[in-house]
């Protein structure tokens, strides 16, 4: 089982599907090119690698399958590591109020542990996934994009 690290900043693949292709297909040679064609500062470049190691997962799933071997990645959002206050720089108030939503970043050993299970044969049916590991910041975000409100019967 291979387990990729991507990130809560790689969510956007979809959007940015032509760049991510770009980027993939570049060899080594025609990165500093690529960054500067394209004018791309350290907080874009890194949600473009997130986005780009996400889709590698996928791409590589079919084949990999034929080698029985499982490919998926991970994606967590705040972390509570040396990073997050770049990334609360970075991220500004999206993720200070995704933050307070869930009450506390992530811890290493949290995330740890789900990589750990999807490189056990306890996940031996998750293949070419994506795992958010955001604490439930995606689902409360979403929840307010889209006017959800559960009715007090179901929480109770």
């Amino acid at each position: 089982s291979i387990v990729n690290t991507a990130s809560k900043a790689g969510a956007h693949w979809q959007e940015n599907l032509d760049e991510v292709r770009a980027l993939m297909a570049l060899n080594r040679d025609g990165l500093d090119a690529f960054v500067r064609e394209r004018n791309i500062n350290a907080t874009p470049a890194y949600c473009l690698s997130k986005e780009a190691v996400v889709v590698l997962t996928m791409a590589c799933t079919e084949a990999l399958i034929a080698k029985q071997v499982r490919v998926n990645s991970v994606s967590p959002a705040a972390v509570s590591t040396g990073i997050l206050v770049e990334f609360a720089a970075a991220f500004g108030d999206r993720m200070t109020k995704n933050l307070a939503r869930v009450g506390r970043p992530g811890s290493p050993a949290e995330i740890a542990s789900i990589i750990v299970f999807l490189a056990s044969s306890n996940s031996a049916w998750i293949n070419g996934q994506d795992i958010t590991i955001d604490g439930g910041m995606t689902a409360a975000a979403m929840t307010e994009k889209l006017s959800l409100t559960p009715s007090a019967e179901i929480i109770s």
